[in-house]
């Protein structure tokens, strides 16, 4: 992940974790509607957190970054994303795009039948 300040990443945490306790439990089949302005807005937040604006390098890694926290904080809900998994789906590095990509996530886990994976 980035290099943004524990401190800060820590805050987030705790101020957001009454949303991040109701995802936490919940897999991708879940995902709803209602649940896209949250994830936008936490993903925000943590571009924010993780942001080290002291060092380019690093700052161009934050929406990676968030995406990464997030996937800890809600591993069956929140899908890992990558620069390359934003190249290969074609998706822009923001809070929009990272939606749309759980639910694309979404759709290839429904094609995943289930107990097939163990």
């Amino acid at each position: 992940m980035g290099e943004g300040d524990p401190k800060a990443i820590a805050e987030a945490i705790r101020e957001n974790m009454g949303v991040l306790n109701s995802l936490h439990l919940r897999t991708i089949d879940t995902l709803s509607k209602n649940d896209e302005l949250q994830i936008r807005t936490l993903f925000w937040t943590f571009i924010k957190k993780a942001a080290d604006r002291r060092n380019a390098v690093a700052f161009d890694q934050i929406p990676v970054s968030a995406a990464k926290m997030l996937h800890v904080l809600a591993p069956n809900l929140l899908s890992p994303w990558d620069d390359r998994s934003s190249y290969h789906y074609r998706c822009d590095r923001d809070a929009f795009v990272y939606v749309n990509f759980c639910w694309i996530v979404q759709h290839l886990a429904a094609a995943v039948p289930p107990g097939s994976i163990r």
